[in-house]
């Protein structure tokens, strides 16, 4: 029995010898832990407006649907935007009736989807297009095809404010930063004010005075943060 005893504290002491070992250098190591931060906002380069034209008198002359239809076509081709861009989504009416009329009058509308890639066409558009014609204009969403590759820069600009950040505070500490041992991702966020979880109602800009409708301003809002773990040296 006692040289069983004996047997197993020689097999325990080498253990309990090397988790003393782990715990003091676990002791002994000093970490600075710090939040690293960028963010950016992109135009959108794909922006999908619908609008709805309807037939209008102007100094007495009745302007047909077919007539502003063409106008449209003719203004696409001015400010260079491909006529495939433009698609006939519906065609409605109803029946007007005036003050005095027995009988009603069918009016016609006709909505069409349109696409564009940056908001210079948007104003252009809008700004070559009868507003007598439109009866509404709306931006249904603007979207940016190369949010991946942003993302990716977003996070490495993240990750460098945070190591600049940690060597800015030791340095006036008069220590250095050493190695990085932890990355976690705290908050990626992507906010887009055109988005289909938004009230698109807001979006109508027919009769706004701006010609862009703060559409720029209004940019695709990207946000990034990590957290990093730095070795003091």
């Amino acid at each position: 029995m006692k040289i069983l005893k004996l047997t197993f504290a020689a097999l325990l002491l080498p253990a309990m010898m090397f988790a003393q070992q782990v715990k003091s250098s676990k002791e002994d190591l000093r970490t600075i832990e710090v939040i690293g931060a960028a963010s950016t906002s992109l135009p959108p380069n794909i922006i999908n407006v619908s609008f709805v034209i309807k037939e209008f008198t102007n100094n007495s002359e009745t302007v047909s649907i077919d007539a502003s239809e063409a106008k449209v076509l003719r203004i696409l081709k001015e400010i260079d935007v491909p006529a495939s861009n433009l698609t006939i989504v519906n065609i409605y009416g109803y029946t007007g009736f005036s003050m005095g009329e027995t009988g009603g009058r069918y009016e016609e509308r006709r909505m069409y989807a349109l696409k564009f890639k940056d908001v210079s066409e948007v104003a252009m558009f809008k700004e070559r297009m009868n507003s007598l014609a439109l009866e509404s204009f709306n931006i249904v969403s603007a979207e940016h095809d190369d949010l991946t590759e942003h993302l990716l820069d977003l996070k490495k600009r993240a990750i460098q404010s945070g190591k600049e950040k940690a060597d800015f505070l030791l340095k006036n500490l008069g220590e250095e930063c050493g190695r990085v041992l932890h990355v976690t991702e705290i908050r990626k966020n992507i906010s887009n004010p055109y988005s289909q979880t938004n009230d698109l109602s807001n979006n109508m800009i027919v009769n706004s005075s701006s010609k862009t409708d703060g559409l720029s301003s209004k940019g695709i809002q990207i946000e990034y943060e990590v957290k990093l773990i730095f070795e003091i040296k």
